[in-house]
């Protein structure tokens, strides 16, 4: 299998790396923000982790879509990149963990790897479901 990859994707994935940096590690105490601390009774700072990593295989799976040919690619595909994103929650929380300003918490590690999850469900979905339409489209009548 080439891999192929899509520059725009590989941009925009450069900065919303960036973005998530910023986001996971500064330190927002002195920020004028004043949010409600739970919704329907999970805390907030859960559903801005599940917001801040559900793009991270979205992303992924649009730099490198061209090179999934094979219903098999695109599985390896989603294994993979919620392998790396798990590998990525675990390692902002040790690095929040050794920021004085920020803390590790296992909920937002659950938070995290639950929407990388749903992002590789969703990229699988979207890839299976274009390498349908693709061999729907070359079938010989």
């Amino acid at each position: 299998m080439k891999l192929q990859c899509d520059r725009r994707f590989a941009i925009l994935f450069t900065v919303y790396f960036i973005a998530m940096g910023f986001l996971l590690f500064w330190n927002f105490e002195q920020a004028p923000v004043n949010i409600n601390k739970t919704l329907f009774g999970i805390e907030m700072d859960k559903y801005i982790h599940f917001a801040i990593f559900l793009p991270f295989p979205l992303l992924l799976y649009g730099i490198c879509h061209r090179s999934l040919t094979r219903p098999w690619h695109a599985a390896a595909f989603a294994i993979v990149t919620f392998l790396l994103g798990a590998l990525l929650a675990g390692a902002t929380e040790y690095i929040q963990g050794l920021l004085p300003w920020r803390m590790a918490n296992a909920g937002d590690f659950e938070a995290d790897t639950l929407s990388v999850a749903a992002g590789c469900i969703a990229a699988l979905i979207i890839d299976l479901s274009r390498q349908f339409r693709t061999s729907v489209k070359n079938i010989p009548q």
